[in-house]
């Protein structure tokens, strides 16, 4: 395993997660502010703010926000994506449903205190209840599409597969928002492509959107199918569209508000992948940009910066991230350690890629 960690790979895996988790501690200061808001009272946040100067926003010790007042703290986005990482370390392997299911039961249970146990009641009691539970009420929200990177990282360069693991978890979510984070998932595989840019990865993420997606031929012609049956599409289209157009991460926010049109829910998972991925082209895929613009959009902010930091930490990997990054989160914030995380994800990984060799030196046999 050791020759792993300095392998192209790994500095990928890394990457993704304290990209991640930095654009999660960046933006969680500023979550719920609108652009506008953001730009008076704090000019443009490009660094860690502590959460005590804040007005009218998250306090410490909030269920979803951070549990830490200090300048880097992590919120719920990466609380949860690294169990998951530690659920996908402990199988060997892609998580099933049953394996998420019991990670969030055993979190729930061994929570420290209420704090921690309240930050998982909801999802606990989904994997209890299944269908006879609408969580988060039935809305559309961005719960799976928070934390479903690490499954585009154990499928490197596999988007089709990283599509289809991530639904295997998205019971977390509701509709539409379900399809939101198979595609995050798509988007981070994509990323991890040697030598790709951020139109190929727009591209193969909405390819294996198309691609996945099981309609008739009679609703494909109906009037309002397209508007029923693709609505994250649509709004991924439009958002990479005018992103295309204006090329600029702080100019496109002004637009994004007056053209995107979002539910009044500030989560919205469909809002939230179309931001994160138009702010990505619009960055032209760099990483300190990239995370500047999402967070500095406002509303839903520390997802949309931790969704473009997953993507941009693949793309680049860790050697093309501030040192300070990975050093604040790292000194901020409790264990699990992120280069801990990397290692056990690397490994999963590789094992996938030997098990798909195998596979396919096998079958080649048969072509013969």
């Amino acid at each position: 395993m050791s020759n792993h960690l300095q392998s192209v790979l790994y500095k990928k895996i890394y990457g993704s997660l304290v990209a991640s988790a930095a654009g999660d501690a960046m933006g969680g200061p500023v979550e719920g502010l609108n652009w506008d808001v953001i730009e008076a009272e704090f000019g443009r946040v490009t660094e860690f703010l502590p959460y005590t100067k804040l007005k009218d926003t998250i306090e410490a010790g909030d269920l979803h926000g951070a549990w830490n007042t200090a300048a880097g703290s992590i919120t719920d986005d990466t609380r949860f994506r690294n169990l998951l990482c530690e659920v996908i370390i402990k199988e060997g392997g892609c998580p099933t449903h049953g394996d998420f299911a019991k990670g969030i039961a055993e979190y729930y249970f061994h929570a420290d205190d209420d704090v921690a146990k309240g930050f998982m009641e909801e999802y606990f009691l989904k994997t209890i209840y299944g269908e006879r539970m609408q969580i988060w009420g039935g809305q559309p929200v961005s719960a799976a599409l928070m934390m479903n990177s690490p499954i585009g990282l154990i499928h490197p360069c596999d988007p089709v597969g990283a599509f289809q693991a991530a639904h295997e978890i998205a019971f977390i979510s509701e509709g539409y928002a379900q399809t939101a984070a198979n595609i995050a998932a798509a988007s981070v595989a994509a990323a991890m492509v040697p030598n790709t840019n951020v139109e190929q990865i727009i591209s193969a993420a909405l390819d294996v959107a198309n691609s996945q997606r099981i309609q008739g031929p009679h609703f494909i012609r109906w009037k309002y199918g397209r508007n029923v049956g693709q609505p994250v599409e649509r709004l991924i289209e439009d958002a990479v569209s005018i992103a295309r157009e204006v090329k600029d991460v702080f100019q496109i926010r002004a637009v994004y508000y007056e053209r995107l049109n979002y539910l009044p829910i500030m989560v919205d998972a469909a809002q939230a992948i179309a931001v994160s991925l138009g702010i990505l082209v619009a960055a032209d895929g760099d990483p300190q940009l990239a995370l500047h613009g999402a967070v500095n959009y406002g509303r839903d902010c520390d997802t949309y910066a931790s969704v473009v930091g997953a993507i941009t930490g693949a793309l680049h990997g860790i050697d093309a991230l501030p040192t300070e990054w990975a050093e604040t989160i790292e000194r901020v914030n409790e264990d699990p350690d992120l280069a801990d995380l990397a290692a056990g994800l690397t490994q999963v990984a590789v094992k996938r890629i030997q098990n798909t060799r195998e596979i396919a030196d096998k079958a080649s046999e048969l072509l013969t």
